[in-house]
């Protein structure tokens, strides 16, 4: 099973988030680098031990629909959406893993949503 199996949707979005925030590697190094800082910090996965290795499997198979957001998203997914949700999950969690004040990134999705519609 991929990792994205063991982690709920706000820990995969938080992942994303700081994946598209930090432009750190590729997404799966993104990911296990969030696991790291998150358990570094106390934060206990619902599906993965104390370690980040894979427990258990919580997710049932949404976060594998918006992994496909890599391949042209077929499922139509709200990306900002995601970020959004990632960020909120980390402002709770780990806010200092967030590098982009309020303004700027009420400002960046602002934005984004503009250029979204004129597509």
């Amino acid at each position: 099973m991929a990792l994205s199996d063991y982690l709920t949707g706000k820990e995969w979005d938080a992942c994303f988030y700081r994946y598209a925030e930090t432009g750190m590697g590729n997404f799966g190094d993104s990911m296990h680098q969030t696991i790291r800082d998150l358990l570094s910090r106390g934060y206990r996965f619902h599906g993965l031990d104390q370690n980040g290795d894979k427990e258990c499997q919580v997710e049932n198979g949404v976060n594998a629909s918006k992994v496909c957001w890599f391949v042209g998203n077929p499922y139509k997914i709200d990306i900002l959406e995601i970020l959004v949700n990632g960020r909120e999950f980390l402002k709770k969690i780990a806010p200092d893993l967030i590098t982009t004040s309020d303004a700027d990134w009420e400002e960046q999705i602002k934005e984004a949503r503009q250029l979204e519609a004129k597509i």
